[in-house]
């Protein structure tokens, strides 16, 4: 399972938080996207290296294309 890459949305607070924490304990590679840069900087800092926080609105275009340029490029 650690070879596995997820995304996971709405990482800002809640369940989507409490998962991508979770998945980067288990070994797994976790982009987690939240809205606000707050969120991305305590994920930064609470997770490791696996767990790369983004901001992202799935509601904008350019976000989710941002997120597949990104997946592209590793």
């Amino acid at each position: 399972i650690t070879d596995k890459t997820v995304l996971i949305t709405g990482c800002d607070t809640g369940f989507g938080n409490l998962l991508a924490k979770r998945l980067d304990q288990l070994g797994l590679r976790v982009f987690a996207g939240c809205l606000t840069a707050a969120r991305v900087a305590e994920l930064r800092q609470s997770c490791s290296e696996r767990l790369q926080p983004i901001r992202m609105d799935v509601s904008s275009s350019d976000s989710v294309q941002t997120i597949h340029k990104i997946k592209s490029n590793e």
